[in-house]
C-alpha cells in the first residue's frame, strides 16, 4: 500500500511538472494549419513518447551525472527545488509563456513537426521536470532495500503521466473547447501552488541532510 502511494505521489507530481494544460494550448496554437486527424495522432503519439524517453533517461542517468560532476544529492534538491518553485510560481501566476522563449513559440508555429521541439522539450518536459525526475530517481537508487521497488514505481508514474498527457493532447481542441483559457488557467494556477509546494518541500528535504535544519 506505501509503494502505491508512493508511486501515486509521484505520479501527480510529473503530471504537475508536465504542465499539461500548457501544453494543450501550445498543441491547438501550434497544429492550427493541420486539418488532417491522422496527422495531429502521429504528433501527439510522438510527442507523448518523447516525453516519456527523456524522463526516463534522466531517471536512470540522473545518479551518474552526480557522480561524474562530483555533485551531491542535497545539492541538487537546493538547486532543483529552486526550479521548480520558480516554475510553480509561474504557473500561480498564470504565465505559461515563462516555459518557453518566444523564439521558441515562434519555431512551433513555422515547424511541420513540432513534436519534440519545442512541444516535447521544453514545453512539457523542461527544467523542472527534469530536476523532479532526478531527484525522485536518486533517492530512490539511494534507498536501500527497497531501491528496486521504488524504481518500479517510478517507471509506472512516468508512463502513467505520458498516458495522461498522451490523452489530453489527443483531445487538445475539446479540452479546450470545453475549458476555455480561464479554465485552464485556474487548472494551471492550482497545479503550480502543488508544484510550488513540491520545491519547497525538496529544498526541506537538502536542509534536514545538511542538518541545517532539525
Amino acid at each position: 500500500m506505501a509503494l502505491f502511494a508512493y508511486s501515486l505521489k509521484v505520479f501527480l507530481a510529473l503530471l504537475v511538472a508536465l504542465t499539461p494544460f500548457v501544453g494543450v494550448s501550445a498543441f491547438v496554437a501550434f497544429s492550427g494549419g493541420i486539418a488532417s486527424r491522422r496527422e495531429k495522432s502521429r504528433l501527439v503519439l510522438k510527442t507523448s513518447l518523447a516525453v516519456a524517453i527523456m524522463m526516463l533517461v534522466f531517471l536512470f542517468g540522473g545518479n551518474y551525472l552526480f557522480q561524474f560532476f562530483g555533485i551531491s544529492l542535497p545539492a541538487f534538491q537546493i538547486a532543483g527545488g529552486i526550479v521548480i518553485f520558480g516554475n510553480g510560481l509561474a504557473m500561480v501566476r498564470a504565465r505559461a509563456h515563462e516555459k518557453y522563449t518566444a523564439e521558441e513559440a515562434q519555431e512551433g508555429h513555422a515547424k511541420e513537426d513540432f513534436s519534440v521541439v519545442p512541444l516535447a522539450t521544453p514545453i512539457l518536459c523542461g527544467p523542472a521536470t527534469i530536476s523532479a525526475v532526478v531527484v525522485y530517481g536518486t533517492e530512490a537508487v539511494r534507498s536501500g532495500d527497497l531501491a528496486t521497488s521504488h524504481i518500479l514505481a517510478l517507471v509506472s508514474a512516468i508512463v502513467a503521466a505520458s498516458l495522461v498527457t498522451y490523452v489530453l493532447l489527443y483531445l487538445s481542441t475539446e479540452v479546450a473547447k470545453f475549458l476555455g483559457q480561464t479554465g485552464m488557467n485556474v487548472l494551471t494556477r492550482i497545479m503550480g501552488l502543488l508544484f510550488a509546494s513540491l520545491g519547497v518541500e525538496i529544498i526541506i528535504k537538502a536542509a534536514v541532510a545538511l542538518k541545517l535544519v532539525a
